[in-house]
């Protein structure tokens, strides 16, 4: 099964890692289940691939990008 929530954190003093780290425990606290994935702006990734414990990709699940400021964070089976 597939399961994703949307996040967005459009704050300016907070990095990518920090902003994945809460998205990270939201979706623990609502799902009781640790997400694996993190799609992400392409803009907004800088190198990174890793980030609170789950995989970073750009894009989305979907085939809209993701916008500036925004997480697509859960499960893909």
């Amino acid at each position: 099964m597939t399961q994703f929530i949307g996040w967005c954190d459009t704050s300016k003093t907070r990095i990518l890692t920090e902003k994945v780290a809460a998205a990270v425990n939201h979706y623990r606290q609502k799902f009781g289940a640790d997400p694996t994935v993190c799609y992400v702006n392409p803009a907004q990734l800088n190198g990174a691939t890793r980030a609170g414990g789950v995989e970073l990709r750009a894009g989305t699940p979907g085939s809209n990008p993701v916008p500036p400021g925004h997480l697509w964070i859960g499960v893909e089976s």
